[in-house]
C-alpha cells in the first residue's frame, strides 16, 4: 500500500473499513499524501483497546473523521478523542424533497 501511494500520489485518501480506518490512514500519511479521511459507521462495540490506541495515532493524521449519525460522532469524540472541529456527519440515506413518493 506504501509502494502504492508513493507511485500514485492521490490527493485524497479516503478510508471506510476498520483496518484501513487506522493502518491505511498512518500509511498513507507516511507516503506523502495530505488529505486523509477517516469513516466511523458504528459506535465501536467491535473495537479493542489495540485498536483504539491504533486509531486515535491515526486520527493525529486524519483531516476529518466523518461519521452516519451524532451518536457515533460524540463516541468517536469521547472513545478515540477527536475533536469536534474535525467531526462531520453525513447521515445514511437520501432526502427527498417533493419526490412524489
Amino acid at each position: 500500500m506504501f509502494t502504492y501511494f508513493r507511485k500514485a500520489k492521490p490527493n485524497v485518501v479516503h478510508t471506510f473499513f476498520p483496518a484501513s480506518n487506522a493502518l491505511g490512514i498512518i500509511i498513507a500519511r507516511l507516503a506523502g499524501v495530505r488529505k486523509l479521511i477517516s469513516t466511523r459507521r458504528d459506535l465501536g462495540f467491535n473495537l479493542t483497546r489495540k485498536d483504539i490506541k491504533l486509531l486515535k495515532l491515526a486520527n493525529r493524521f486524519a483531516s476529518c473523521v466523518l461519521t452516519n449519525s451524532k451518536a457515533v460522532a460524540r463516541n468517536v469524540m469521547r472513545q478515540e478523542s477527536v475533536s469536534s472541529e474535525k467531526l462531520r456527519v453525513i447521515y445514511n440515506g437520501i432526502a427527498t424533497v417533493n419526490s412524489g413518493l
